[in-house]
């Protein structure tokens, strides 16, 4: 089955006309969310999805449908409906719960066929029918689990590098944009809210800056590999978020 075949099929079973309760601006920051789950990226959705629905929003995975769904179900900020649902020919789905209604998302094998998965976001026009009762598995006799000491020892992983970054017109945005956004809120000590707005601007630009002088970096304010990897090692050193405003300010 060709990869448009593929998504006017799911889309008999994702994309509904969006309940007016569901925002795009709700969609965007689920599709932000499932993309940090996933380590990927938000991509342009296919033409028959955009037709669909104006609100869809799609993210692009490296990783198989199995292990997409698998990343999407540990996600702590993804509250899903239930267990995930199959049309019938491989392709899996669920709802996102939102206290304004729920959102579709869906999962296709992604189109270059090298094992990747496409994960289509769109705003639901009904509450999704309950399922049954999944059957309790067997009970598993007691595992020795980490201690929270153990745990805050353990160096948190790099998150991948995708591509370099940095101040372009169009600006460059994306989930990795917003990982980066974050891990400088980290490293300056500045409360990160409901962290970065996923948009490369001049006031990151001027953060990233700041944070190559203070690590020994060529401020260049682009994000290539050698700056990723200093901002989310362990040695990561402070940088004051304050004269990065200044920077900013001066900048324009």
């Amino acid at each position: 089955m060709s990869a448009l075949s593929r998504f006017a099929v799911l889309g008999v079973l994702l994309l509904t006309p969006a309940l007016a309760a569901v925002t795009p601006q709700e969609v965007e920051r689920t599709a932000d969310t499932a993309a940090l789950a996933v380590d990927g990226l938000i991509a342009p959705c296919p033409a028959s999805v955009r037709q669909a629905s104006a609100s869809a929003r799609c993210v692009t995975s490296d990783l198989n449908l199995a292990a997409t769904r698998k990343a999407l179900s540990a996600a702590s900020k993804l509250s899903l409906y239930g267990a995930w649902r199959t049309d019938g020919q491989g392709r899996v789905y669920n709802w996102v719960t939102l206290p304004s209604g729920y959102v579709n998302i869906g999962i296709v094998p992604g189109s270059d066929g090298a094992g990747t998965s496409l994960i289509l976001l769109t705003p639901s026009a009904q509450k999704p029918a309950p399922q049954p009762a999944a059957t309790q598995p067997a009970a598993q006799p007691p595992t020795t689990q980490p201690t929270a000491a153990a745990k805050a020892q353990a160096p948190a992983p790099v998150p991948a590098f995708k591509r370099a970054l940095r101040l372009t017109h169009p600006r460059m945005n994306g989930a990795d944009v917003r990982q980066l956004q974050l891990r400088l809120m980290v490293v300056s000590k500045v409360d990160p809210g409901q962290g970065g707005d996923g948009w490369f601007g001049p006031v990151t630009e001027a953060h990233v800056i700041v944070f190559q002088i203070a690590n020994g970096l060529k401020p260049t304010g682009v994000v290539d590999l050698t700056t990723w990897n200093a901002l989310f090692s362990a040695n990561a050193r402070y940088f004051d978020a304050q004269a990065a405003q200044e920077l900013a300010k001066r900048r324009r």
